[in-house]
């Protein structure tokens, strides 16, 4: 998605900041997995915020899969849809409770988990809906978030689905 300056002169210039790749993500796709500047940026020049790539993944769920508690807070601010599933059934929820090595981008384990929790919590309590929000949601091979955490060891988004009533 490149640096914040080379997104505003590339949409001042006319370039679609919605256009699709080969596996039809966006620049809001990658921004959302490291850059919450570049996500800022994209959605104030019309970035199409719940536009799905081929494994109907959106930007939303890139940043909890990528464990960038800060990109997924302004994309929920930007109106993203909290609820959507890929083409696993597997949420947003799901991907912001379970750790993995592959990750980390820098961070110690306690670092990224922290941030899986304020992804966890941000998720359950964005927004006017929030008590229609399915916090037990499972995904086709009938695991919740809370299953997610507990298999991938991150205690303290674990200990956050707990605390927003996860079963």
């Amino acid at each position: 998605a490149g640096c914040a300056s080379c997104v505003k002169v590339a949409a001042s210039r006319g370039q679609n900041v919605s256009a699709r790749g080969v596996m039809a993500t966006t620049a809001l796709h990658e921004a959302a997995m490291g850059s919450e500047e570049v996500v800022k940026v994209l959605l104030a020049h019309g970035a199409e915020v719940d536009a799905n790539d081929k494994e109907g993944r959106t930007a939303l769920w890139r940043a909890c899969e990528a464990g960038r508690a800060a990109c997924a807070e302004a994309l929920l601010r930007a109106g993203a849809n909290r609820a959507v599933d890929d083409l696993r059934g597997v949420s947003a929820l799901h991907a912001a409770s379970t750790l993995s090595a592959g990750n980390l981008m820098g961070r110690t384990v306690i670092e990224a988990d922290e941030e899986r929790a304020r992804m966890v919590r941000d998720l359950v309590t964005h927004s006017a809906d929030k008590d229609n929000f399915n916090i037990d949601v499972r995904t086709v091979c009938g695991e919740t978030a809370l299953v997610c955490a507990a298999r991938s060891g991150a205690a303290r988004a674990l200990e956050a689905l707990l605390d927003v009533g996860a079963d």
